[in-house]
């Protein structure tokens, strides 16, 4: 019962102006928008932050640069950084106790095999990988064995770097100036953690020292 409600939450949700206008992409008509009232554009920002996080519908580089228009460089990053744990908390355990038996079947064996053995380090690594969905992490993570602590914790501090660079990146993008700058350290930023994931999957020379308890 609970989850045909959120379906035909979501199912209204899709089909609202406001959701339409995020879709497009369009900052002037988003900011008018949503420079209304700021507890309502809160709470949108918010929503779509949750549905990011299900089913990365919406680029959330769209997301950040809509908060950090209307909310400023510190206060964008910080909602972001918020409204992202809340919105990962959410499909974490809709995964685990909705659908964790029926996707467990479905899923990759190799990908959860990763998760419960590098639990902690696999989120982190991953929230810092720009093309991994945060849905794909989410639903991973959901029905894996991986402590719902140790998902929350890496998903805080990858999301606060993660985050933070996307938000320069809006700043970037605002200001053409520094553009460059920021493209290279996007790739200073990114570079490492691809080695560091390399490193320490299964199978890597670093598995069994970083190796989570309780998996």
């Amino acid at each position: 019962m609970s989850f045909l409600i959120i379906v035909i939450a979501l199912i209204f949700i899709f089909n609202m102006e406001w959701f339409t206008i995020m879709k497009s992409g369009d900052m002037e008509m988003i900011q008018k928008f949503l420079e209304k009232e700021l507890p309502v554009t809160l709470f949108i920002m918010l929503l779509l932050m949750v549905i990011q996080n299900l089913f990365t519908l919406i680029p959330i580089i769209i997301i950040i640069m809509v908060n950090v228009v209307l909310f400023g460089f510190v206060n964008g990053y910080l909602w972001s950084v918020v409204s992202s744990i809340i919105g990962a908390s959410f499909s974490f355990i809709l995964y685990r106790y909705w659908f964790q038996s029926y996707l467990l079947r479905k899923a990759n064996p190799s990908l959860i095999e990763k998760l419960e053995q590098n639990g902690f380090f696999f989120v982190f690594l991953m929230r810092l990988f720009p093309f991994a969905p945060s849905s794909i992490i989410n639903t991973a993570s959901g029905i894996s064995s991986i402590k719902m602590s140790h998902f929350l914790l890496a998903t805080t501090l990858g999301n606060m770097l993660y985050l933070g660079l996307l938000s320069a990146i809006t700043i970037g993008l605002l200001s053409e100036e520094i553009q460059g700058y920021l493209i290279i350290s996007l790739l200073l930023a990114f570079i490492p953690s691809y080695f560091l994931y390399r490193k320490f999957k299964p199978g890597g020379t670093g598995v069994k020292k970083w190796k989570v308890k309780g998996h």
